[in-house]
């Protein structure tokens, strides 16, 4: 059986293995039981990316029972690179669809990324909701913002509302922000080239 992670993955976790009906996939792989069995993962975003980005035949199935059975944090999303924002939206589409929550933590989003994110996971949302939740009631999503002065709750079904609602909590923050004390002061500093 090909090796179901990339050489460079490590996953640490020493807990009880799961004796569910998967049991001989775990068995046969403990890189992969501690994946999907760790009760908190702490990892790079590069174990979970297979889950969408299934080219390789098996390599989709670790990150996929992931996410079926787990909420996603993605701390500082905004670092990646713009080319992986597509790839970003679908792992958030996909955790969407398999009926898990989404945390995005950080304080410089831009606001097209958050807008993108938001909709990926409406996507998926309501195809879950279609699938396994209730048909009858409309799609509400459960929105919540916080810094260290504020935290606002809210429900929203379309991206245009939710993006109403985030750029009114981070207006009130950039108005609180001046009245902050600075913390640190940089100074540019004179640099002369050295010959060698």
């Amino acid at each position: 059986m090909e090796a179901l992670f990339d050489a460079h993955q490590y996953v640490h976790f020493d807990g009880v293995i799961s004796q569910g009906p998967l049991r001989h996939l775990f068995d046969s792989d403990q890189t992969l039981s501690k994946l999907v069995n760790a009760p908190v993962l702490v990892t790079t975003i590069d174990h979970l990316m297979p889950a969408t980005e299934g080219i390789r035949g098996g390599r989709q199935i670790a990150p996929m029972l992931r996410l079926l059975t787990s909420d996603l944090v993605l701390d500082e999303p905004d670092d990646f690179d713009i080319a992986d924002h597509h790839a970003l939206c679908r792992l958030v589409n996909w955790t969407g669809m398999l009926g898990g929550r989404v945390l995005l933590s950080s304080a410089t989003l831009p606001p097209a990324l958050v807008q993108a994110l938001f909709a990926a996971y409406c996507t998926g949302r309501q195809a879950w909701q279609q699938d396994c939740g209730d048909k009858n009631v409309p799609l509400n999503i459960c929105c919540a913002w916080f810094d260290e002065d504020d935290a606002r709750v809210g429900q929203y079904a379309l991206p245009g509302d939710f993006f109403e609602a985030h750029t009114a909590f981070t207006q009130r923050r950039a108005q609180r922000l001046p009245g902050k004390p600075i913390l640190r002061r940089a100074r540019l500093a004179p640099h002369t080239a050295i010959a060698h």
